[in-house]
């Protein structure tokens, strides 16, 4: 089999589009590989096939993470969003596969694409035909969000309650353009609401406003992107829970603006960071229909909302926890935020919640889960579980740790109602954004030469293959809002001559 697919295949050099015209399917596995060594790992539950393994099980999921076979021929992800029950990813060069669910049109297949179950990566036709390629995706349950590098935003998908943004446009089985959406930095995707972040810096949700959600102050129902008043133009990250919107707010350093990358879309630099929640993380809280500040004794940068609960990453590198069914070693509810057991003196990189548990990305290069395990959420080969953070167990062969993995190596998400992760991990090597580029961090590296290297990373990213009119939309806008090239290369060019200084 693998014989027949050299000889067929089409050449290196030919385009995805020739390569595609060739095909009959429109599946990863279709494409010859650009990127030697990126390696895609799924565990959890696979009901809907969202492993994206080819495999479908309703009863039980992987217990360790397995290798998406399909990314090591089309191997250049460099974003991933799990939902509920779907997964997507984006690559380098701006194309998106959506995988799992597609039971309401989230795969934006089209009308005429009738299977409601895809066990591997299929190629989202609809975006090849665009002015601009995708840099981020975001998945829900019934519908998928799309961020173009020009900062228009698509979306398709079932969009009961307004969650696609749409207007009038209840459902679409196909990418569809937001009309009234602002430019966007960032997006999120919950079970029945949506958010963007614009490139003014300021929040906009829409959807379902069951609980007060949306952070308006009222329960109503939104079917286009509408400005979060309260938050002003301070806002930094979002992240969506099944009935909240959490977000940071926070003045920003120079190095802030990485914030626009999502593939590495962590690590900015946020001074004085403080927390807003509209609606509920857990549901025995009381509800808020307004953005309300929630208490903290440390500024943080980043937040990760589950079904339940909300794990926060603070300026210091610790991860924080509050809400039911986190991790705690306690089954009541805790109403502050609380720091995870076994992770307070570990310097905590990234984190991510999912369903009943908790992900964390640490300095030396593991990655921890804990929580529920009853579908093999944690990755740790058994579905036991766990209050106490282990370590996931990433390998091609046995249960060793993959080599090399370290932060600037990996991503993964967790999707806030299901049960799903994935995890990007590089084996050996970095993706070439730059050959004569060597970004690998030394070890005596400050907090600061970390944010200035990975901003360094982003924009070379970015700005890699931009048409002229994708350039031209970038520096669109005024104010606050406005985004030069030049002072983009610009911090580029300093932030590499003060990591030469250091290395």
């Amino acid at each position: 089999m693998e014989t027949q697919y050299e000889t067929t295949a089409p050449s290196p050099v030919m385009s995805d589009l020739e390569a595609e015209d060739r095909e009959e399917e429109y599946y990863a596995e279709e494409y010859e590989p650009t990127v030697k060594n990126w390696e895609m790992f799924t565990w959890g539950k696979n009901d809907f096939g969202q492993l994206g393994t080819k495999k479908v099980s309703a009863t039980t999921g992987g217990h360790l993470p397995e290798l998406i076979p399909f990314f090591q021929k089309h191997n250049t992800i460099i974003q991933v969003s799990a939902g509920v029950s779907h997964m997507a990813g984006v690559t380098k060069n701006g194309d998106v596969f959506v995988w799992g669910n597609d039971t309401s049109n989230q795969a934006g297949q089209g009308p005429e694409f009738k299977p409601t179950v895809i066990s591997k990566p299929m190629l989202v036709r609809g975006l090849r035909t665009l002015d601009s390629k995708a840099l981020m995706i975001a998945c829900g349950e019934t519908h998928t969000l799309c961020m173009l590098r020009n900062g228009l935003v698509y979306a398709w998908g079932k969009g009961a309650d307004g969650r696609l943004g749409l207007g009038g446009v209840s459902d679409a089985a196909e990418p569809t353009k937001l009309e009234d959406a602002p430019r966007a930095w960032f997006i999120a995707a919950g079970i029945e609401h949506s958010a963007i972040l614009g490139r003014d810096q300021c929040l906009y949700t829409f959807g379902s406003g069951e609980g007060g959600r949306l952070g308006h102050g009222t329960h109503e129902n939104k079917s286009k992107p509408c400005l979060v008043e309260s938050l002003g133009k301070h806002v930094m990250q979002v992240d969506l829970g099944p009935m909240c919107t959490a977000a940071v707010t926070g003045m920003h350093c120079s190095f802030s603006f990485v914030v626009l990358f999502p593939c590495k879309h962590t690590l900015f630099v946020v001074e004085n960071g403080q927390l807003f929640i509209a609606g509920q993380v857990s549901p025995h809280e009381a509800s808020a229909a307004d953005m309300t500040e929630f208490p903290l004794e440390k500024p943080i940068k980043k937040v990760s909302v589950g079904h339940t609960h909300a794990l926060l990453l603070t300026t210091e590198d610790q991860v924080l926890a509050f809400g039911s069914g986190l991790g705690l070693a306690a089954e009541e509810d805790c109403t502050r935020a609380t720091a995870i057991r076994g992770l307070e003196s570990r310097r905590v990189l990234d984190i991510f919640a999912g369903n009943g548990y908790g992900v964390a990305v640490i300095d030396d290069g593991f990655m921890y889960c804990w929580g529920e395990n009853s579908c093999g959420e944690l990755g740790n080969g058994s579905y036991v579980d766990t209050v106490q953070p282990e370590h996931v167990r990433v390998g091609k062969v046995g249960h060793d740790a993959l080599d090399g993995l370290s932060y600037y190596d990996t991503l993964c998400c967790a999707g806030a109602g299901g049960s799903t992760t994935a995890c990007l991990a590089l084996a050996g090597k970095r993706p070439d954004y730059e050959e004569e580029m060597d970004l690998a961090p030394p070890t005596s590296m400050t907090s600061e030469d970390h944010a200035r290297a990975k901003m360094l990373e982003s924009i070379t990213v970015q700005m890699e293959g931009l048409t002229e009119q994708e350039k031209k939309a970038l520096t669109e806008g005024s104010g606050t809002s406005k985004i030069a090239l030049t002072e983009m290369q610009a911090e580029a060019t300093a932030a590499g001559e003060h990591l030469a200084d250091q290395s």
